[in-house]
Formats: C-alpha cells, sequence, structure tokens
C-alpha cells in the first residue's frame, strides 16, 4: 500500500516536524522535482505526494540543496556552469566578505560601507551581490598565481576573507568533480564563461520555477 512520505518518516528513530517535511515535498513539486500522484506530471498546487520527476532524479544526484542543484544543472546547459559553481558555493559557505577585525578600531558603520564599496567594486556595471561573489572568486585566483601575498594584497584591499575564500573554490571544485562522476559535465559546461546574461538566466531558471523550461 502507499505510504506518504509525512507517514514513512513517522517511523524513524527521531522523525522530522511533520510540517517541515510538507514544506520540503512543497517546495520539490513548485520547482518541478515532484509529481503529482497519479498524474506523471509536477503540481505546485497539489498537497499529494508523488514521484521523483527526471529532473528530481537528476537533482537528487547532486550534493546541494534542490534550488542551488537546478540553477547548476541550468547553467551547465546554457554553458555558464564554472561561473555557476563559483556563486552556489559561495551561498552555501560562509560569507567571504568580512567586517569588523577584532581590535579594529574601525566604526560598524564604516567597515558595512566599505564591504558595499568593495562589492559594487567587484560587481560593476551590474548592481548585483552575485555578480561581486563571483568575481571575488576569479579575481582571488588570478591573484592566487601570483602567489600567496598577491592573494592576500587583493583580500585586504577587498574587504575578503582569505580563508573563507580558499573553503569556497574548495567547494566548487568538489562540485564539479561530482558533476563530472555522474556524467552531467563536459567542456560544452563552460562554452560561455563569462556571459553574465545566460548567469542571470540560470539562476532565476533555477530560483523560480516557471521562468524557464527545457523541451528534450
Amino acid at each position: 500500500p502507499h505510504v506518504s512520505t509525512v507517514e514513512y518518516l513517522r517511523r524513524a528513530p527521531d522523525p522530522p516536524e511533520e510540517r517541515s517535511v510538507r514544506s520540503s515535498e512543497e517546495l520539490l513539486r513548485y520547482i518541478g522535482a515532484l509529481t503529482t500522484e497519479g498524474t506523471g506530471e509536477s503540481s505546485p498546487d497539489s498537497e499529494a505526494c508523488g514521484q521523483l520527476t527526471p529532473l528530481g532524479v537528476q537533482l537528487s544526484v547532486l550534493p546541494l540543496g534542490p534550488q542551488f542543484a537546478k540553477i547548476v544543472m541550468w547553467a551547465t546547459l546554457l554553458g555558464v556552469g564554472e561561473d555557476a559553481l563559483a556563486v552556489v558555493s559561495c551561498l552555501q559557505s560562509r560569507d567571504p566578505f568580512k567586517s569588523i577585525d577584532n581590535g579594529s578600531e574601525m566604526s560598524l558603520s564604516a567597515a558595512n560601507k566599505q564591504i558595499r564599496d568593495a562589492k559594487c567594486e567587484l560587481a560593476h556595471p551590474y548592481l548585483s551581490d552575485h555578480v561581486a561573489v563571483l568575481h571575488a572568486v576569479d579575481r582571488f585566483e588570478e591573484a592566487r598565481a601570483n602567489g600567496m601575498s598577491a592573494a592576500k594584497r587583493f583580500c585586504l584591499d577587498k574587504s575578503l576573507a582569505f580563508h573563507p575564500l580558499l573553503a569556497i573554490k574548495s567547494t566548487k571544485e568538489k562540485l564539479r568533480k561530482e558533476l563530472k562522476d555522474r556524467g552531467l559535465w563536459s567542456t560544452h559546461a563552460e562554452r560561455h564563461c563569462g556571459d553574465i546574461a545566460l548567469l542571470t538566466a540560470a539562476l532565476g531558471a533555477g530560483l523560480f520555477p516557471n521562468m524557464a523550461r527545457c523541451n528534450a
């Protein structure tokens, strides 16, 4: 007999809250990763528990939340996979922009203004935190190629934290390897690297369910 997700997880030694389970199912239906029971089609309005859609199967193999995974899938199709990996890795990690160091005499408002100015410079000519972190990661890697001292100077100039950026780079490399191992990555995924319009499209398609559709 059919057992709902809520009923199944209720048997676990430490079951999650039913509200959390229902919210998770709703999100998966909302982004098209879960079907409505018996129809084979996704529906953001139904409360029925269905099966994973083809998109849901692909999202399930990635070590990411479903919306982040969907961003990456769209980005690889659009050829901006490398850029999307940098942005998603930042969103999953500690904020690379640092505020006040211990012992600093700078006020909080002054530190926040410094960060805003650094983000504006990195994102120029766009007004986007996503573009700012993308350019921060790219330019950090360029600086590292000239030695650790150059990388640390870059971080100091742009109000960035050195170790979180290293962690973001490591996360990005692990995600790329996972995609390659799953057969979801090729040089095709990088053919439009640097195209901010396509990166924005991938972010929108991943975060909002009805913005884009891919026909087989």
